[in-house]
């Protein structure tokens, strides 16, 4: 899993990259197939707050299928321990939904198979009797 790492009007840190890395590599063990993680750290001033900090984080998964969280904190670090436990809930949402599709399929599939096993005997059973008769 590749991070990328982006600050806009902020000076990233060797500690908060460092930081980012900790805590977003940990989240690879919910999705093995994460392909890149973009974040970007922007400083956003206002009249009320002079620093407030928003995270925007994006997940690749295969698929074309897009994570995305955003979060704005008073500090940097709260900024990101939010954007990952909502990565965190997305990600174990989307886990599921992948979960639940297999196993739809192989009811499904084993349903299937039953349904064909019974016909194929029934054909087995009336080509035999036909056989018994025409002898």
């Amino acid at each position: 899993m590749q991070i990328q790492i982006t600050g806009k009007s902020f000076e990233l840190t060797e500690a908060i990259k460092k930081y980012i890395n900790e805590k977003i590599g940990s989240l690879e063990h919910f999705n093995d197939k994460i392909m890149e993680v973009r974040v970007e750290i922007e400083r956003c001033s206002s009249r009320h707050n002079k620093n407030n900090f928003r995270v925007l984080v994006n997940f690749d998964l295969p698929g074309q299928v897009v994570l995305r969280v955003e979060q704005t904190e008073d500090d940097v670090y709260t900024a990101i321990d939010c954007a990952r436990e909502e990565m965190e809930a997305q990600l174990k949402k989307s886990k599921s939904k992948i979960v639940s599709k297999k196993r739809k399929a192989q009811k499904t599939r084993r349903l299937l198979k039953s349904v064909l096993f019974w016909r194929n005997k029934e054909e087995n059973l009336l080509d035999t009797g036909e056989q018994e008769e025409n002898e």
